[in-house]
């Protein structure tokens, strides 16, 4: 899988600065073109998962003060915000985890590394 590289001094990253914070992120070469989520669990960690429902596909919620977890409006499945795990499954039919990314917070740039499997 081919790397990117997020710089978390941009604007569009702000929410990330807190723990627990959590953006989309659209890499069109990367998820098959689908959003990915990057959340921050600790100061120097990082989960990045599909945002995408392994349900029936449709894009999964980023967690609110409301609302802790992952949901999927489609059909009210629930993912682990600290791992991507299955917490609720949909109303019917049967979800799996959502697929979790590899990365790398470099501390000293303020860079966060991805790999994902690049679309061929």
């Amino acid at each position: 899988s081919e790397p990117f590289l997020i710089d978390l001094t941009k604007p569009e990253f702000l929410d990330l600065q807190p723990i627990g914070g959590a953006v989309y992120y659209n890499e069109p070469s990367a998820n098959g073109g689908n959003d990915i989520f990057i959340i921050r669990l600790e100061q120097l960690k990082f989960l990045v998962v599909s945002a995408i429902c392994t349900h029936q596909g449709c894009s999964v919620n980023l967690p609110t003060i409301d609302q802790k977890t992952l949901v999927c409006p489609c059909h009210n499945a629930e993912f682990s915000p600290l791992t991507g795990e299955v917490l609720v499954q949909p109303k019917q039919g049967i979800a799996t985890p959502l697929p979790v990314f590899k990365n790398e917070f470099n501390v000293s740039d303020n860079i966060l590394t991805i790999y994902l499997p690049i679309k061929s």
